[in-house]
């Protein structure tokens, strides 16, 4: 396992160099860091699996960085939030706006008013990953999700030459905020994005939002691994 500590520091060396043309800031060097750390563990084209804002990354660096990874497991993560820049732009100021200029102390009650009560559904886990996201730094989370949120990686899945599995949770009484009206409509939406992957599959887990390791852990468990095991194969 790579520790926290080790992946800031492989991308506090990656600040001063990005394309902001095509990348965001914070995207770039985490992909780059991600690249590193490959390089400096001799990891022989590992599998990544990125969660939520991670998975986002993880596609991205699939199409960016072919010949790194042997596959890609994007758990809720990757697909746009919005289909046209402005619409994403307007979802960009509504989500980080609570965060912006925050007094670090009341990050925690911000995170749980505005996100986590609304992607996990089981209040003891909702206290659980509080404790953790309240020692985050407010000016990262509004950078970090500024550049994931404007992101449309559709143009890029066809650079994605290994595997790309989406995990997709459903919750019928918060994904019809999100546009989707049943089970059926968000796994065809999420399937049509992820064929213009080379080899991109779907796999839908009911009854969870967005952290659907804590809504479901058991049924989540045996499809990851199920996809790590198969992908492992691969050479």
């Amino acid at each position: 396992m790579i520790s926290d500590e080790e992946m800031h520091r492989h991308a506090a060396k990656n600040l001063d160099r990005f394309d902001a043309l095509f990348f965001g800031r914070v995207t770039y060097e985490m992909m780059e860091a991600v690249s590193e750390l490959i390089r400096v563990r001799s990891l022989d084209r590992p599998i990544i699996v990125g969660h939520s804002l991670g998975g986002t990354l993880a596609v991205f660096f699939a199409a960016t960085h072919p010949h790194e990874a042997r596959s890609i497991i994007a758990v809720e993560g990757g697909y746009p939030v919005a289909p046209t820049l402005a619409a994403r732009q307007q979802r960009v100021q509504a989500s980080t706006a609570p965060y912006v200029g925050i007094d670090r102390r009341a990050l925690g009650d911000a995170l749980r008013t505005n996100m986590l009560q609304y992607v996990i559904t089981g209040t003891a886990d909702v206290d659980y990953v509080e404790r953790f996201a309240a020692r985050s730094d407010p000016v990262a989370i509004v950078e970090w999700m500024t550049d994931a949120l404007l992101l449309d990686l559709t143009p890029y899945l066809q650079a994605v030459t290994v595997p790309l599995t989406a995990i997709v949770p459903f919750d019928s009484a918060m994904d019809g905020y999100q546009g989707f009206a049943s089970a059926t409509a968000k796994r065809s939406a999420y399937a049509a994005w992820i064929a213009q992957a080379r080899m991109g599959s779907v796999i839908m887990i009911e009854r969870s939002r967005d952290f659907v390791m804590f809504d479901q852990p058991a049924t989540f468990d045996r499809a990851l691994f199920a996809t790590i095991d198969r992908d492992a194969q691969r050479r």
